[in-house]
């Protein structure tokens, strides 16, 4: 915005068939954090996506820049990393996402034993939400492979989503259809933490002084009507050496 000025500007200006604003588009992340600060209730980031579509459809969409977030996406939806486990009875799944499970498959198993506790059929779900096409106005792309998971799901007798990525959970919000998408994060606030082997919870290992609040900033993805945030401070809040949870104001949806 401070360098192509105000949407209305942009929209003004933009020209599908020149390259300078084809790529433009593209600096937007689609975060909406504009919108959170926008007096007037403009989402600039619907547009932004609108163009990067446009210039998909002309073949003007393929950018050596993104071409590492997609070879990353592909291997997520790949054979080798996908991986599909729903027992008898199975009507809700655990879906992680690709960071957490990439960067923390141990973390990942626990909180999905913990879950399971709960909910003894639950399945588990390995794959790619494939958001990272869908940002980059790859429709044709995005709309096979995540529609079919999506439809193998509702096939399968899969009413309810339980996600761990706030990416993950924008995209089964929208397009999820008859799926009904929670976080992790809710599920903990109401079930509690998990526990060790000798039946105590788990601790924060970050030090918190008693007097100490603790400052909190909404995820880009879930910035706008984020349910999961109440439960993401609650789960904080609850350590008992901690004092309150505060979150960082300029980060705040209106």
């Amino acid at each position: 915005m401070h360098q192509y000025g105000k949407p209305k500007q942009i929209a003004d200006s933009y020209d599908p068939t020149n390259k300078t604003y084809q790529a433009m588009a593209f600096e937007c992340s689609l975060c909406k954090l504009c919108a959170s600060f926008c007096p007037v209730d403009i989402n600039p980031a619907h547009m932004f996506l609108e163009m990067h579509r446009e210039a998909v459809r002309t073949g003007n969409g393929d950018y050596r820049k993104h071409r590492g977030i997609v070879s990353y996406e592909r291997r997520g939806t790949s054979k080798r990393y996908s991986y599909y486990a729903l027992p008898e009875g199975c009507h809700t799944i655990f879906f992680p996402g690709c960071a957490f499970p990439g960067t923390r498959p141990d973390k990942t198993w626990a909180l999905f034993e913990h879950i399971r506790k709960t909910m003894p059929t639950l399945g588990i779900l390995l794959d790619c939400c494939t958001k990272p096409s869908h940002d980059l106005g790859r429709d044709d792309y995005f709309d096979a492979m995540f529609g079919e998971m999506r439809d193998y799901l509702v096939n399968h007798g899969i009413r309810n989503v339980l996600v761990a990525c706030p990416n993950c959970y924008k995209i089964f919000s929208r397009y999820g259809g008859r799926l009904s998408v929670r976080t992790v994060y809710e599920f903990l606030a109401e079930d509690g933490l998990p526990t060790n082997k000798s039946g105590k919870r788990l601790r924060c290992k970050i030090p918190v002084a008693a007097d100490m609040t603790v400052p909190f900033m909404r995820l880009c993805a879930t910035s706008v009507n984020d349910r999961a945030f109440p439960s993401k401070r609650c789960l904080t809040t609850r350590k008992k050496r901690c004092a309150a949870a505060r979150e960082v104001p300029w980060a705040s949806s209106r």
